[in-house]
C-alpha cells in the first residue's frame, strides 16, 4: 500500500510517484535514482525517509519554502507541502494513521453540503463537488487514503457505495477544482487504480446539494447535463442546436417556456439560468397557481411590518431576493389580472413596491415564465394581458410532450433510472426489458416525464435484479388512465399488447427522495386517435404485484424500526398513503398507541 506520493511538475508535464516501501528512497533524475523524473540527468538530489517523513538534501538545488536546503540538512514534510528539486516543482502528499476519519458517511456529506449551499448563497462564494468512481477490485483502504491525501483536511470525503465517493471542495472555484481532479487522477493512476471522476460547481451546475451531486455523477459517467441532450426530458424541437439555446440563455431577453405539465419546463428554466451571465446570482422560483392573490403579491413584492394582519416583520419579496439573478414564474397563465398589471410594471420600470411601502426599490432581474396554456390564444380571448404576454415573449422555448418523442423514449427512461439509482445509492442500474419498453412506449403519458418517473420509481422499488420486466410496471394504473382517453370515431385500433406474464413476487428496493404523487392536468382531445395498450393485467398478475408490495412494506418497516414517516419518504409516497396501504394489507400499525 502506498502511504506517500510525490507529484512532480516539470514545464507542462506532470508525473506522480508513489512510495510503497518503508526504506529510504532517492529523488532526482537519471540512472541510479529511485524516483527519477524526466528531464536533464542531475543524479540524486534528495533522500526521503518514509519512517520519519523527512527530506534530506544530497546536492545543491533543493529548496523548501522558497529557501535553499543545505546539503546534509533535513526537513520534515507535511501533507500538501511543496518544494523544488532543481528545475522540477514537487508536491508531497501523505497521511497519518488517523486520517481514515476523513472518510465520512454520505449522510454527513448531504448535511454539510446543504449547509454549504446556504452559506455560499448568502456570501456569494463558490465551492465544488467531486464525484469519484473506482473499480470494484481496488483495495478500498488504499483508495480512501489516496483520496484523502489529495484534498485538504477541511474538505469532506464521503463514501456511499463500494468504490464510490463524493467530495466537497470548500471555497474552490472551477479552475481550482479541475486542478484537484487532475491531481487525484494522477495519484490513483500511480497505484494502478482506474477511476472516473466528475465535477460540479456551485452555483452554475446547481444550487442544492442533490442537484450538484447528480451533475457531478453525470459528468463522471460521461452524461453531463452541461448541454440539453434529448434524454434529459427538457429539449424542445423548436430550440434547435445547443448554440441557439446558449444565445438565448446568455442574452437578457425574457423567456417564455411552453409545454404540458410534467414535461420539464422548470428543468429547462434552471438550465437557461445556469448558462446565463446571471448564474452566480440567485434563481428564485414561484408557482403562481399555489397562492391566493393577496399571498401572491406578498410573496413577489414583499411587505412592510404592520401592512396587514399577521405582518409582524418586514419581509423582502422574491423579486428583491432575486436581484441580479433570475425570477422563474411557473404557471404564469394562472396569475390574477391585477397581479399581471403589477408584474408588467416591474418589467417596464425595474422597480418594486412592497405591500404597505412608500418608496419603490430598484431591482435588476431576468424573467423566465412557464405555462401549459396557449398564452397567445389566452391573450386574444382577453384572459391574459396582451402587453404582459408580449413583454414575456422575448424568446419562446417549447418543450414537446413525451408522446411525441418516442425515438428518444429509451434514452429518457435510462437517464431517469440512473438518477434514481444515484439517489437510492444503488450502484448497478437495471435495464428495461424489450417487453417493458414496448409497453411504456405504447402509453401516451398525459403526465409526461413526471408520470414516467413515478412509474419507473415503482418498478425500481419492486425490482431486485438487473432487468425491469413488465410485471414490475403499474399495469392496472396505466390501464385506468388509458381508459380515460376516448378514441376518435372510426379511428384505427392500434396493435394490442398481450397482458404481462406473471412472474414471482418482486423484492423491494429503497427509492430516492420524497416526491408527491403526480397526475396529468389535462386529457388529450377526443379527436386524438387512441393508442391502446391492452393493459388489463390478469388477476394472477395483480395478486402477484400486491404480494410483492405487501412484502416490501413489511421489510421496509423492519429496516426503519417502524418509523412510518421514514418508510414513506423512502417509498416516495405520503405518510397517509403508506398508512392506507398498511391498513389495506392488514398489517399491524407500528408505534400506534392503544386508545
Amino acid at each position: 500500500m502506498a502511504r506517500f506520493f510525490f507529484d512532480v511538475t516539470l514545464g507542462d508535464d506532470s508525473q506522480t510517484f508513489p512510495v510503497r516501501s518503508t526504506e529510504p528512497v532517492t529523488l532526482g533524475s537519471g540512472a541510479g535514482v529511485d524516483l527519477s523524473f524526466a528531464g536533464p540527468e542531475l543524479g540524486p538530489l534528495a533522500r526521503f525517509e518514509p519512517q520519519s517523513q523527512t527530506l534530506t538534501a544530497l546536492a545543491d538545488g533543493v529548496q523548501v519554502g522558497g529557501a535553499p536546503l543545505p546539503i546534509g540538512h533535513s526537513h520534515r514534510l507535511e501533507g500538501g507541502e511543496k518544494f523544488t528539486l532543481g528545475p522540477a516543482r514537487v508536491a508531497f502528499f501523505g497521511w497519518r494513521k488517523s486520517s481514515a476519519r476523513l472518510v465520512s458517511s454520505h449522510e454527513y456529506f448531504e448535511q454539510r453540503g446543504a449547509e454549504e449551499c446556504l452559506r455560499a448563497a448568502r456570501q456569494k462564494t463558490p465551492f465544488s463537488i467531486l464525484h469519484v468512481r473506482t473499480g470494484a477490485r481496488a483495495e478500498m483502504t488504499d483508495v480512501e487514503a489516496t483520496i484523502a491525501s489529495a484534498v485538504r483536511l477541511t474538505d469532506v470525503v464521503a463514501n456511499w457505495a463500494a468504490g464510490i465517493y463524493d467530495l466537497i471542495l470548500f471555497d474552490t472555484a472551477t479552475e481550482g477544482a479541475h486542478l484537484v481532479l487532475q491531481r487525484l487522477r494522477r495519484l490513483l493512476g500511480a497505484i494502478d487504480v482506474r477511476a472516473t471522476l466528475g465535477l460540479a460547481h456551485f452555483p452554475g451546475d446547481g444550487t442544492s446539494i442533490e442537484a450538484l451531486a447528480e451533475h457531478a455523477t453525470h459528468d463522471a459517467l460521461g452524461t453531463s447535463g452541461k448541454d440539453l441532450t434529448p434524454d434529459t426530458g427538457t429539449t424542445a424541437t423548436i430550440i434547435g442546436p445547443d448554440t441557439l439555446l446558449q444565445r438565448v440563455a446568455q442574452s437578457d431577453l425574457s423567456v417564455l417556456i411552453l409545454g404540458e405539465t410534467g414535461s420539464g419546463k422548470e428543468v429547462l428554466a434552471e438550465k437557461v439560468h445556469a448558462l446565463s451571465a446571471r448564474a452566480k446570482h440567485p434563481l428564485v422560483k414561484l408557482n403562481c397557481a399555489s397562492f391566493s392573490e393577496t399571498l401572491l403579491e406578498s410573496e413577489l413584492f414583499g411587505h412592510e411590518k404592520g401592512s396587514f394582519t399577521g405582518a409582524h416583520a418586514t419581509k423582502p419579496g422574491l423579486l428583491e431576493t432575486g436581484d441580479g439573478g433570475t425570477v422563474f414564474l411557473d404557471e404564469i397563465g394562472e396569475m390574477p389580472a391585477s397581479m399581471q398589471a403589477k408584474v408588467l410594471r416591474v418589467l417596464e420600470q425595474h422597480e418594486v413596491m412592497r405591500v404597505g411601502g412608500l418608496k419603490p426599490r430598484s431591482i435588476n432581474v431576468r424573467f423566465i415564465a412557464a405555462t401549459h396554456r396557449d398564452l397567445a390564444a389566452e391573450a386574444e380571448r382577453g384572459r391574459f394581458r396582451a402587453d404582459l404576454y408580449y413583454r414575456l415573449d422575448g424568446a419562446t422555448l417549447i418543450v414537446p410532450p413525451l408522446r411525441d418523442r418516442l425515438d428518444e423514449f429509451e434514452g429518457i427512461a435510462n437517464r431517469l433510472l440512473r438518477d434514481m439509482c444515484v439517489r437510492a445509492k444503488r450502484v448497478k442500474v437495471p435495464h428495461l426489458s424489450r417487453d417493458a419498453l414496448a409497453l411504456l412506449k405504447a402509453y401516451p403519458w398525459p403526465g409526461n416525464i413526471r408520470e414516467l418517473r413515478n412509474a419507473l420509481e415503482r418498478a425500481l422499488w419492486l425490482c431486485d435484479s438487473d432487468e425491469i420486466g413488465r410485471h414490475h410496471l403499474p399495469t392496472d394504473k396505466l390501464a385506468r388512465r388509458f381508459a380515460e382517453l376516448k378514441p376518435s370515431p372510426g379511428g384505427a385500433p392500434p396493435p394490442a399488447v398481450s397482458p404481462p406474464t406473471p412472474q414471482g413476487p418482486p423484492s423491494p428496493m429503497a427509492t430516492g427522495p420524497d416526491e408527491p404523487p403526480l397526475e396529468p392536468t389535462a386529457r388529450p382531445p377526443a379527436g386524438r386517435p387512441r393508442r391502446g395498450l391492452g393493459l388489463l393485467a390478469s388477476e394472477e398478475a395483480r395478486a402477484s404485484l400486491q404480494r410483492g408490495e405487501r412484502e416490501a412494506i413489511e421489510k421496509l418497516l423492519l429496516e426503519v424500526a417502524g418509523n412510518q414517516t421514514e418508510a414513506a419518504r423512502r417509498l416516495g409516497v405520503s405518510r397517509r398513503t403508506l398508512i392506507k396501504r398498511i391498513e389495506t394489507y392488514g398489517l399491524a400499525r407500528p408505534r400506534k398507541r392503544s386508545p
